[in-house]
Order: structure tokens, then sequence, then C-alpha cells
């Protein structure tokens, strides 16, 4: 939209100009046949045609500048740029008093996304022309991609005061209060699994963007768990900030807060750096390294659980074409017992009917660990005093899960249904068509004249599944109700969650 608007000002205003310099030079000698011939042969598409009419004028009358002018941008019609910026510069310099140069190339140079060039173009002619609207919703726009964002508030509201109403610089102020606004999360989950496993977490995140360096956020969470063994308690506090380096196309993301389990009362050290680079549109590479806690099995309420996990990712995202993700990892608990992962999954390009969204794909998985930390449940001596032939010695994962050669290739879902402007929702399907791990049991062994419990492994198959929804409804304005479920069967166990919150953002008005 933006570069059909900027042609079109383009050609408007290079009429107007090169009429207007043709009147003026009139007298010393008329070429306005050859510039209309090499107007319209340009018009038609016939850039090397208007070329050639041009490069023979410009011998004859080597300082006209509507020749010059025509010429540079028949160049940049036909492609060339590198001929049309040389031409754009020695006719701006031969003639510094043509002020209207500076516009003309400065929109040139906005459309090809020389920006700080386009910028310097842009100031020069607005010294002559404070109140030009193309100059002043450019500068807007080239500051806002900078995340310069009040100085191109402060282009968008001048241009509001000469132009009231202007529609793309009402829609950028909206843009820009938006991004400078107080956002606030508050959110309640509550997870059950058969392990049996249950707890309600509600968190709090509040986030504020300043500048490109100062982005700051604070979360907190409360873990309230119900298990076997009776209530326990855990809070977890971060505190964040990303920074922005936009002409690396580079975020940088820092946090770092504390975590305390009920159960031994200690305060742990939780920290995350995520490093993210943008290499083309769409495609990007991250790198993370974390240490936060982990709390997925019953023995980790009884002691502080933490993980150290590194990790690389590439994402691909691509408005409706093509989407992706890949990813290898590794977590530590401080064992030299490595947990390695890699995944990888691709999505096909949106189709819509009507309101409704389809994707479809595909999915890999594996993981593995070093050793298991599969234990018996009970002690040695109950188990050998309860012990009967064919009897099974209970085991739990302490104090992690570890997993052991297991891949899952899965077909993917998805699908979204635009209900109107303000409800969506979307629904994910994982299905593992082939799947399978490693399981351990335990079993008694008599060894001399003990017994001993050992582990040992069978090649379990079967078909994971994972399903979630979500859905989102903006109640009222910049707040949104967003509620979601998720349902999953693995190897380890079947686990139900369930989210509900709001969304919502304070814009300084």
């Amino acid at each position: 939209m933006i570069g059909t608007i900027n042609r079109a000002f383009s050609i408007g205003f290079l009429v107007i100009v090169c009429l207007t310099f043709s009147e003026l030079n009139a007298q010393e000698y008329n070429n306005i046949g050859v510039l209309e011939l090499a107007r319209q042969a340009a018009s038609e598409g016939g850039f090397a045609k208007a070329i050639e009419l041009l490069q023979k004028e410009e011998k004859q009358h080597p300082h006209d500048v509507n020749v010059q002018q025509l010429l540079a941008h028949s160049y940049y019609w036909s492609g060339n740029l590198k001929m049309a910026e040389l031409i754009f510069e020695k006719t701006i310099a031969a003639h510094p008093e043509q002020k209207a140069l500076h516009l003309d190339y400065g929109r040139m140079l906005f459309e090809i996304k020389k920006y700080e060039d386009a910028k310097t173009h842009l100031l020069a002619y607005l010294n002559s022309d404070p109140s030009n609207a193309e100059a002043l919703l450019n500068l807007g726009y080239i500051h806002f991609w900078n995340e310069e964002y009040k100085t191109a508030e402060g282009y968008f509201k001048k241009l509001l005061v000469l132009f009231p109403g202007q529609a793309e610089a009402v829609v950028m102020m909206e843009k820009i209060q938006a991004i400078q606004s107080v956002y606030i999360d508050l959110f309640g989950n509550y997870n059950t699994d058969s392990q049996p496993f249950t707890f309600y977490k509600p968190t709090v995140s509040v986030s504020k963007y300043w500048n490109k360096w100062l982005h700051p956020f604070i979360n907190g969470s409360a873990y309230f768990f119900d298990v076997d063994s009776g209530g326990k308690q855990a809070q977890l506090i971060e505190l964040g900030n990303h920074f922005y380096f936009k002409k690396v196309k580079t975020t940088l993301t820092i946090n770092s807060g504390f975590y305390r389990n009920q159960i031994d009362g200690q305060i742990d050290f939780t920290g995350e750096a995520v490093l993210k680079k943008q290499l083309t549109k769409g495609l990007s590479i991250s790198a993370n390294a974390s240490r936060t806690p982990n709390l997925t099995t019953l023995a980790s309420l009884d002691q502080s659980v933490f993980q150290n996990e590194y990790a690389f990712q590439f994402d691909l995202s691509n408005g409706d074409s093509w989407m992706g993700q890949a990813a290898v990892g590794q977590k530590n608990h401080g064992d030299q017992n490595p947990i390695l992962s890699a995944y990888a999954w691709a999505m096909s390009p949106a189709f819509k009917i009507s309101v409704f969204q389809f994707r479809a794909g595909y999915a890999f998985n594996l993981s593995d660990s070093k050793e298991s930390r599969f234990r018996n449940e009970l002690p040695l001596s109950e188990i050998i005093a309860e012990w009967q032939e064919g009897t099974e010695v209970k085991g739990i994962y302490d104090p992690y899960f570890t997993p052991e050669s297991q891949q899952i290739h899965a077909a993917l879902a998805y699908l979204k249904i635009n209900i109107s402007k303000k409800i969506n929702l979307e629904l994910n399907a994982n299905v593992g068509l082939f799947a399978q791990a490693d399981l351990p049991f335990l079993y008694l062994d008599q060894t001399g004249n003990e017994l001993e419990v050992k582990t040992d492994f069978f090649t379990q198959k079967e078909n994971t599944i994972d399903l979630s929804s979500k859905f989102e409804f903006e109640i009222l304005r910049n707040t949104w109700l967003i509620s979601s479920y998720r349902y999953e069967n693995t190897f380890f166990y079947d686990a139900h969650s369930v989210t509900i919150g709001l969304k919502t953002n304070f814009d300084r008005n």
C-alpha cells in the first residue's frame, strides 16, 4: 500500500515539476516534445527507449534538471538503482537551489528501503517546506521502523495538526500508543496428571516499553500443589528486560529471579538469556541458556530441583506461508546426566475458507538421557517384606524425568476460526503416528546372599496425543479474555491443563 501511494506521488509530482521547470527554461530551448515522448515511453514500460531519448537530450543540454530527473526515474523504474542514485546525486549537487529534488530522491530511497539516506533528503526538503505531508509521513514511518517511537510520534502529530484525520497518521498514532502502553497479564492455571501430580498456579506479568534499551518486565507466580503427601507451595519472581539492536536485526532478552520451595525453605537463583537474530524475512535463529526449577515429578516437590538448559533454534514464520521450527537442546541437573533433545516441525501455508483457516504438518521429536532416574518408590526393606512372586516393584522418577531413546513422528493439524472481529478460536492437534521409547521397569534380583532392586527396559510403542484449544475474546477495548485447554497422553502419564485469564494494556490516553 505504501509503495503504491508513493509511486502515485512520484509520477504526479514528477509531471508537475517537469512541466514547471520546462516553462521556466522555455526561453533557452524547447525540449518539451522529447520529455513528453520519454514520459510516454516510460509509462508504457519502454524504459530502454525512454533512457535512450533522455541520454541524447542530456548530451545536448547537460545541465537541464528536467532531463536528468526523468532519466533518474527511468533508470529506477527499469531496475537500475545504481544509475538512478548516481544521476540523482549528480543533479542535486549541480542544482542545490532545486529543493524539490530532495523530496523526489528521498521518496525513491524510501521505496527501496534505504531509510537512513532517505531521511537525510526528506529532512533537507522539509526545511524548505515544513508542512509537506509526504515528507512528514515518510519520516514518521522511518523512525517508527527504527523503533524511535517518540520521534515518529512527533511527525505524525504534526501531520494531524496540519491535516486533521489523516488516515495513516491516525493508525500509526494508535500503534505507537499501544507499543508504549503498560501491559498486564493475569492468569490462573490448573494442571493435573496421573502420577498423581496436581497444582494450581496464578501468575501476574507486567511490562512497559520506553525505548529500544529499556523494555522491562516482571513476572510473579505461586504454585499450590495438591498431592497425596499433602499440600505444598512454591513461589517464583523474575525481573527482566528486552534489548533491541535494530541495525543487526537482533533482540536480547535477559531475566533473573528467585525461587522458593516451602519444603526446604531455600531461596534459589533463576535466570535466562535469549539471543535472537533475524536472518531473512520470516527466518530467525536464536540461542538461549536458562536455569529454572524443574517441577515435573512428585520428588521435585520435596527438594528444589534445578535444570540448566541450553538450546539453539531456527524459526520460520512468514504470514500465511510456510511455518516451521527446528531445535536442539540439552538439560543438566548437576549430576553429570545430560538429557539431549532435538525436534523439528513444519506446517503448510494457510488454507482459508470464509472464517476458517487451516494448516497441516509433520513433527519429529527425539530425546534421550545418559542414565535413568527411575527408582523404587519404597525402601528395599519394605519391598522385600511385602514381595511375592509376580509382585510388581513400583517405581517413580526421582528427582526428574529421564527419557530413554524416545522418538515420535506426528501429524499436525491447526484450525483457526475468526468468529467475529473480537472473538477467535484456535484448535491444535499433534498425533503421534509412530512413537516409541524404552521404558524402565524394576525387579528384585539376588546377588550372592543379598536381594537388590535392578532396572531394565522394554520398548514401548504407542500413539501419543497432544490436543489443545485457545479462545480469545476482546471484552473491552484493549482487554482480552483468554482461556485454553490442553490434553496430553504421553509414555509417562496423561495430563490435563486449563488456563484462564486477562490481558490488558493501559495507553496514555
